[in-house]
């Protein structure tokens, strides 16, 4: 299925710009080493957290993905700029909050304490649920603007806030389309994406065609991206120590972290996890289009090709691993809690409540009938249809059924939901 939506005027005519020169590349530069010394040079800061952390491979994944974006990732003209920008801003980001932590050794000292991750296949409703539980007065999830920006900016007049919604709103401006596919904003909660991103982690596969990058990323340790994780928590934790008066636990969630359970405990002992499940045949050919759409944002021709299968796979080995490793308790078991989008879409607050009481959660009736008020006012797909089929992307419904037999079983996950 080739990804094609109409491009707006002003989208399309930057695009062209390239042809003008010869190539995007000639217009917009991914330089490693000029990007590096940008972050260093508009920060006047200069270490990069070896002297923090004792650890340096993040600058390996850097060079890797800056190359693999050069290679395949065929970007057009405002792919590179939005390209540009996301690794400057990723290493301005990872050179401030290093700094904060080095200026105030107080805040490595912040307990993150139980913190409760969502973790679940794209497509498998772990956006609504974030947003949902982030509604419960004892949780805090981080906002987009937050991760984003997470230190004051001394030379811009512009709020962090108003910063963040330029790179948000700009994906639904440049392919429309989008919006059906996934809601963008500056102050809905932020996946941890953004934050293990300062690692430079496989999730911005996701943004270009880095299918190399992310078969590479999966053979080197994932613990660095926890050990960042918790520094970026402790610094936004500093700087709101309470909600509402009150201490809190963190609320995250990822789809990345199925492929890394056992390292998110190692860092986080004490997490629980609400585990969403929905049937493959749905989900797999949901995430292909929706990786598809956001590729397309930044390349005329985002193949998915690849990426079906590479989803397939990804899907298939990181939910059985996930199940055998609760079995035989590489994984505590006792600290996760399973929702399932059936009963999520019959009663999504019933289905909530259930977990909570899974994790021996408090669940009370204020916050049921805020969850209700909530999704009263933002109906599912207010933004239109997304629309399609595992046959878009050459693959057989019979055999993504047969395929992922072994966890429908094992968790008892309904078909065609």
């Amino acid at each position: 299925m080739a990804i094609e939506h109409k491009r707006p005027n002003l989208v399309r005519r930057i695009n062209l710009m390239a042809d003008t020169v010869g190539g995007a590349e000639y217009l917009v530069s991914l330089d490693p080493d000029d990007m590096l010394n940008v972050a260093q040079r508009t920060t006047g800061l200069a270490d990069f957290g070896e002297s923090l952390t004792g650890d340096d491979s993040w600058r390996e994944a850097y060079y890797k993905m800056v190359e693999c974006f050069e290679r395949q990732g065929d970007l057009n003209t405002l792919g590179r700029l939005m390209t540009r920008q996301e690794f400057i801003r990723f290493l301005r980001t990872r050179l401030m909050v290093v700094d904060a932590h080095l200026k105030n050794p107080s805040i490595r000292e912040i307990i993150i304490e139980k913190p409760l991750f969502i973790v679940g296949n794209s497509r498998t409703g772990t956006t609504i649920l974030h947003e949902l539980l982030a509604l419960d007065p004892q949780l805090r999830a981080p906002l987009a603007w937050e991760t984003l920006h997470p230190v004051d900016l001394t030379d811009t007049l512009v709020s962090r806030a108003e910063l963040g919604e330029c790179e948000q709103d700009i994906w639904a401006d440049i392919v429309p389309e989008f919006a059906t596919v996934h809601e963008y904003s500056s102050y809905i909660p932020m996946e941890c994406l953004t934050m293990m991103g300062l690692e430079f982690t496989s999730g911005m596969g996701i943004t270009g065609k880095l299918d190399d990058f992310m078969l590479w990323r999966a053979g080197t340790d994932p613990q660095p991206g926890y050990r960042m994780h918790r520094l970026f928590l402790q610094l936004l934790q500093s700087q709101q120590p309470t909600k509402n008066g009150q201490a809190y636990r963190w609320l995250l969630k990822s789809p990345v972290h199925l492929m890394t359970l056992t390292h998110l405990f190692t860092e986080y002992p004490d997490a629980s996890i609400i585990h969403t499940h929905r049937d493959p045949v749905k989900t797999v050919a949901s995430t292909i289009s929706t990786v598809a759409t956001t590729r397309y944002i930044r390349t005329n021709n985002p193949d998915p090709s690849v990426l079906a299968q590479n989803v397939v796979l990804g899907f298939q080995i990181g939910l059985e691993m996930i199940y055998q490793y609760r079995q035989d308790g590489t994984l505590p078991d006792q600290q996760i809690a399973d929702l399932h989008y059936s009963d999520f879409m019959a009663n999504a607050v019933k289905a909530i409540g259930d977990s909570y009481q899974q994790l021996n959660r408090p669940f009370t009736c204020d916050l049921e009938q805020a969850m209700q008020h909530y999704l009263d006012h933002k109906p599912q797909g207010k933004h239109g249809k997304h629309r399609y089929s595992p046959e878009d992307f050459g693959l057989s419904r019979d055999a993504l059924k047969e395929q992922f037999s072994k966890y429908m079983n094992a968790y008892g996950v309904k078909e065609n939901v």
